[in-house]
């Protein structure tokens, strides 16, 4: 049974996906059989696979087992002969043909215009903000970016908003929600120090919110994502070049931000579990850079930048699979070896090697 195993785990999984009726897309992903899929979210490898989306993950062995509802003998059998010795449960045959369903258009996508508006009713990033006095930002960098700050009293933001739109419109753009203890609408990111917008050309497609100390203390997370539509799988500096020196790519807002301060050029991965293939679409104009990626000193981290540098190698991008540990970086910035077990991203580094601008 063990050498029965092995060699069924040694089929190639897109050779199984094509034996299970399930539709291959640039030829590494499927539409994930096992959740309403809009996109090809699970993403094939030689020997297994793994859906971005709802997280399902496995062997051949599991993905027979799972689509075909048979148990791990039977999927076994199957592999290696493409029949089982007694009826199976369900013929591969009567799989139903998985085709993308058209997306509907991100909500967010549509509302340039608000997010425009909310920007010019918000002030700078200055040196007493939280993202420059305790994370080391440089000032340039965040206005550079049309980061800007969020003020403790947000009446005067509430009330601009209001002149320019009505509030279905503030709904829908994700701004304005209902506070479930009062019923009443309030500013979404009112209890944020700051604002970051996503950019795709000259458009904003979205915004995510940064949290304070004074939020965290009160057991807020460390960033709010907009109501009503996903948050993309990348976020890029707002006028990075499409071509010269080596483009790092890191996990987090903060972290590709810092960047510059030690002299490199980045972009973040919104989570460390984003869509792959997502992240090469937005990459896509940046393509004659040379990419290197520089994960958070974590499990999740390493694994899911793993993943990424073999989707970017896919995608015929010019990356360096093997992954770049941001010790290596405090080492050549002169951390001691006291502080290398406290670093586990390029912010870390910057707050333990700061000397100033």
């Amino acid at each position: 049974m063990n050498e029965d195993k092995s060699l069924a785990k040694s089929i190639p999984t897109k050779e199984v996906c094509e034996r299970l009726g399930l539709d291959i897309y640039r030829d590494r992903n499927i539409i994930c059989p096992f959740h309403p899929d809009r996109n090809p979210s699970c993403h094939i490898y030689p020997d297994h696979f793994h859906c971005f989306a709802c997280g399902a993950t496995g062997d051949n062995i599991a993905l027979a087992m799972k689509v075909l509802f048979l148990d791990f003998t039977d999927a076994t059998e199957w592999l290696l002969k493409g029949q089982i010795s007694h009826d199976m449960r369900m013929s591969c045959t009567d799989i139903p043909n998985r085709q993308i369903v058209d997306s509907k258009p991100n909500k967010v996508a549509t509302f340039s215009h608000t997010y425009e508006k909310l920007l010019s009713l918000l002030p700078n990033c200055e040196s007493n903000h939280y993202l420059v006095g305790k994370r080391k930002l440089s000032e340039a960098v965040l206005k550079e970016n049309s980061i800007k700050s969020i003020p403790k009293d947000t009446r005067e933001i509430v009330q601009g908003l209001k002149k320019a739109f009505d509030e279905s419109t503030l709904f829908e753009s994700g701004l304005f929600s209902i506070s479930k203890k009062s019923g009443k609408p309030y500013f979404f990111f009112f209890s944020c120090c700051a604002v970051v917008p996503f950019f795709r050309g000259d458009k904003i497609i979205y915004f995510q919110g940064i949290n304070g100390e004074e939020a965290r203390a009160k057991g807020g997370k460390k960033t709010l994502n907009l109501k009503g539509g996903s948050i993309p799988a990348m976020w890029a500096p707002k006028n990075l070049p499409k071509s010269g020196s080596d483009l790092y790519i890191v996990e987090g807002i903060i972290t590709a931000l810092t960047a510059p301060s030690l002299g490199i050029s980045s972009a973040a991965v919104t989570s460390s579990k984003a869509n792959p293939e997502e992240v090469c679409n937005i990459l896509e104009p940046y393509k004659e850079r040379k990419i290197l990626l520089i994960p958070d000193i974590d499990n999740v981290g390493v694994e899911g930048f793993r993943n990424l540098a073999i989707t970017l190698k896919e995608r015929g991008f010019n990356v360096d699979p093997k992954l770049k540990s941001v010790r290596n970086f405090a080492r050549y910035w002169g951390a001691n070896e006291a502080d290398l077990l406290k670093i586990k991203d390029l912010n870390d580094l910057r707050l333990i090697t700061y000397m100033g601008d």
